[in-house]
């Protein structure tokens, strides 16, 4: 049985792969061309700055790719869907399986994680201090995808943690 919000994770996630093929499309398209820019604004856009250019669209596929990945790292672990080393975890019965991923959660997921989660906002504060923004026009507000990448580890590290109490209820019950 799926979870109520798994429909809607696929939804964005469709959405975002939609949006990154569209903005791949159209890099190739304006570098064949040799179109520079496509829309020019009189003043500043968010994220865009003064022109829809090729840099802005070349920076958005990254920072599209880079959300995309980081925002479905949690939900794939807390739906159990995420990736494992199956040709030994297929060969265990249910309680071995169950405390092998007990063990990597705590051993290698919830680290990971965590570890990464000071640094990340160091990152993002860092940007937001100094309005950083993009180099040679493209995107302008940089300070948005690395807010993205601390949201992303503290998320997957809210999943591991949901992950890992799950695992541990089911087998204190002998699922």
């Amino acid at each position: 049985m799926r979870p109520p919000f798994a429909a809607g994770l696929r939804g964005l996630c469709m959405i975002a792969v939609a949006s990154l093929v569209l903005l791949i499309n159209a890099g190739v398209l304006m570098a064949l061309f040799g179109v520079g820019s496509l829309i020019r604004f009189d003043g500043e856009v968010f994220l865009l700055g003064k022109a829809l250019s090729l840099a802005t669209i070349t920076d958005l596929q990254w920072q599209v790719f880079a959300l995309v990945l980081l925002v479905a790292l949690g939900p794939l672990v807390l739906l159990n869907w995420h990736v494992r080393v199956d040709f030994l975890a297929e060969t265990f019965s249910s309680r071995p399986r169950r405390i092998t991923e007990i063990l990597g959660h705590i051993l290698f997921g919830l680290p990971f994680a965590v570890l990464f989660l000071p640094p990340a906002w160091s990152f993002f504060k860092r940007s937001w201090r100094i309005d950083e923004g993009g180099v040679s026009g493209g995107v302008q507000d940089i300070y948005v995808i690395k807010f993205v990448l601390f949201a992303g580890f503290a998320l997957l590290a809210f999943c591991l943690a949901l992950r890992l109490l799950a695992d541990v209820v089911a087998l204190l019950k002998g699922q």
